[in-house]
């Protein structure tokens, strides 16, 4: 990797001495490969290199009310430094792509959202990839304010690498819909990572489809630092062909009384490989908690591997914890009910994939019927 030019005139010197220190240890370190139990492996070593030498420069489409206010590269780094560098500064660099990211992350975008506000239409956030990319967007979202955001990429056919930082925080009493969904090419290889921070009564879901790219990784991390802070995170992933996943939730509770409720569905054919791994974490201060994991699997195909790996750490016993896991697949005898009634095996396995995706469905309403089309058929 080249080292990495100043991003512009106006570019802190902590910025330039992060990207340069992180170009550095990028020389240093391996391409990851990360194994999870038997035969589910994800091999970033088959990563074409020269990938990373073709950067895409376009920014982040943001469409939003005019009552928030968003800005965009130099002008986000001049009016939000404070805030993006208290984000930035004691971020761990931990692998070749962590690093990879903190030098060539140079499209930033901040979206600040006022106190009480009640918006009632979405703010859209859209990626269009044609060539590598490593991008920050940041939203800070004012006292008792209400807002949706969705955010989606489109991906081609062309090999291209992805590399992208949310950050998220909510001041007290914020509410926060986060829709993520991606549509990318089977080339792409795609690593986002989510971070919110929570004040007190405040509350975020997190909503995530995946369907598409070669590799994709995605790490959700909530930390509940407000008392009364609720999170509900509710993903659906459907992977085909020779995908692999990597989905990891993490709820972090560092105040009493906080909420926690992290949901997955996953899908499996062909020769596809998922894995979920949840945490939810319950420092010894943080009395009066609640947490919940579920995952749920449906396996197509013979060829398809899927495994979760929740976990609890519990520092206090004043809690209400649980964790659960199920692994299935078609049922023979409900296909053949279908069948007998004149339903064609594909068009019942399609039904029999809708049911199992349901209960995502009636948790998000925000869900649309061409969202709902794409996950069971697509």
């Amino acid at each position: 990797m080249k080292s990495p030019a100043v991003l512009s005139e106006q570019e802190p010197q902590w910025l330039l001495a992060r990207r340069l220190a992180a170009q550095k240890k990028h020389e240093s370190l391996a391409l990851p490969l990360y194994k999870y139990g038997l035969g589910i492996t994800l091999d970033f070593r088959l990563c074409d290199m020269s990938l990373f030498e073709q950067k895409d420069e376009t920014r982040v489409q943001v469409e939003a009310p005019s009552s928030i206010n968003k800005e965009t590269g130099d002008a986000a780094l001049k009016k939000y430094e404070h805030e993006i560098k208290a984000w930035l500064i004691n971020e761990e660099v931990n692998t070749k792509f962590d690093a990879l990211h903190a030098a060539e992350a140079k499209q930033i975008t901040y979206i600040n959202i006022p106190d009480n506000l009640q918006e009632t239409g979405q703010i859209l956030l859209t990626t269009d990839l044609q060539k590598t990319r490593c991008e920050n967007i940041f939203v800070h979202v004012g006292k008792n304010s209400a807002v949706v955001i969705a955010d989606t990429t489109n991906g081609g056919e062309e090999n291209i690498f992805q590399s992208k930082r949310v950050y998220l925080s909510l001041e007290e009493g914020a509410n926060v819909i986060y829709i993520t969904k991606q549509r990318l090419g089977n080339k792409t290889y795609q690593l986002q990572k989510k971070h919110a921070k929570l004040a007190k009564k405040s509350s975020l879901e997190w909503i995530e489809s995946n369907t598409g790219g070669k590799i994709v990784q995605y790490i959700t991390r909530t930390e509940l630092n407000g008392q009364g802070a609720i999170v509900t995170s509710k993903s659906l992933l459907k992977g085909a062909g020779e995908q692999c996943f990597d989905i990891c939730a993490e709820a972090i509770h560092n105040a009493p009384s906080t909420k926690s409720n992290l949901q997955t569905r996953t899908i499996v054919d062909g020769k596809a490989r998922a894995i979920y791994r949840g945490l939810i974490k319950i420092q010894q201060n943080a009395t009066n908690c609640e947490g919940l994991q579920r995952d749920d699997v449906l396996i197509l195909s013979e060829d398809a591997r899927a495994d979760t790996v929740p976990n609890l750490e519990i520092s206090n016993n004043d809690v209400k914890c649980s964790h659960s896991a199920t692994m299935t697949h078609i049922d023979d005898e409900k296909l053949f009910y279908l069948t007998s009634r004149g339903i064609s095996e594909k068009k019942g396995k399609e039904l029999l994939v809708e049911g199992f995706a349901e209960p995502f469905f009636r948790a998000v309403e925000k869900a649309n019927q061409q969202l709902k089309n794409e996950l069971v058929s697509g």
